[in-house]
């Protein structure tokens, strides 16, 4: 195992033990990891990588299938080099056919599920972002929180 996917599944083991623990009961997105935030999850992973000196590209895709009504968004973290790191993948492990993917953790090459999602643009590089003159907003306030929950664990 190599270092990017050992703090990848460090990362989702802390995410689970502040699950677990009660931590995210009250959290609309984290109540249910990792169903629904990947999102949110990856924009954590990413600063923790930033912070460990790895740096990474917030990745979004959608998958449409044979219908627009009812597509599936995903996102995870690519490196430079384009090693993908998924730490919600498992989000898909009751769908049917397709999309159906198992992996807790994924570290590695484009695969065939990730291929499935059309990216969107832009894609995003993590920046260490404060608070600017008028203070810490909602959402920087609820991502701080939510990585001092995880941070606690880890």
């Amino acid at each position: 195992m190599n270092r990017i996917e050992r703090l990848a599944t460090r990362f989702r083991d802390a995410i689970e033990a502040a699950l677990n623990a009660g931590k995210f009961r009250n959290d609309v997105n984290f109540c249910r990891f990792p169903s629904g935030c990947c999102g949110h999850t990856s924009d954590l992973l990413a600063k923790f990588f930033y912070e460990s000196g790895i740096r990474t590209w917030y990745i979004s895709g959608e998958y449409k299938g044979e219908s627009s009504w009812n597509a599936q968004n995903h996102a995870w973290l690519q490196t430079e080099d384009g090693t993908i790191i998924d730490i919600t993948g498992d989000q898909f492990k009751n769908h049917k056919r397709i999309l159906r993917y198992e992996k807790r953790v994924y570290v590695g090459e484009m695969d065939h599920f990730h291929r499935l999602f059309e990216m969107r643009e832009p894609v995003i590089g993590y920046e260490e972002v404060g608070p600017d003159w008028l203070g810490e907003t909602k959402v920087q306030r609820i991502t701080r929180e939510r990585y001092e929950k995880i941070q606690n664990y880890l």
